[in-house]
């Protein structure tokens, strides 16, 4: 029998395997403890007075390269924080749609179906 993925737990260890989704046309608001003097911002287009990484003109974050992130080793907290699996256990395909998030859930939910298989009986 195959679990519900609303029983999946996971311990926040994110195997993103070379995805880079959430990298694409987000917007990664700096949060408490980043400094922005470090990263290219622009204002958030969804929270007034915040900052945001600025993208490309495709929509990529300004620092995705041919290889992922080039920042990789001090990201701002909310890319450290950022687990598809949280986005598909928190919201409908509708909300994913509405936030232009759809890929990064689509790619949470397969990562919860592949874990639920995994730890079937």
């Amino acid at each position: 029998m195959t679990r519900s993925l609303d029983e999946y737990t996971y311990d926040g260890n994110v195997p993103c395997d070379g995805c880079t989704a959430c990298c694409r046309g987000d917007a990664i608001r700096l949060l408490p403890g980043d400094d922005e003097k470090r990263y290219q911002t622009v204002p958030h287009d969804h929270f007034v007075g915040q900052l945001m990484l600025d993208h490309k003109p495709n929509g990529d974050c300004i620092y995705l390269g041919e290889r992922g992130c080039t920042i990789h080793e001090w990201k701002p907290r909310m890319c450290r924080e950022m687990d598809c699996r949280n986005i598909a256990q928190r919201m409908s395909y509708t909300q994913a749609r509405k936030l232009g998030v759809v890929i990064v859930w689509r790619r949470g939910k397969d990562l919860l179906k592949e874990a639920a298989c995994r730890t079937a009986p």
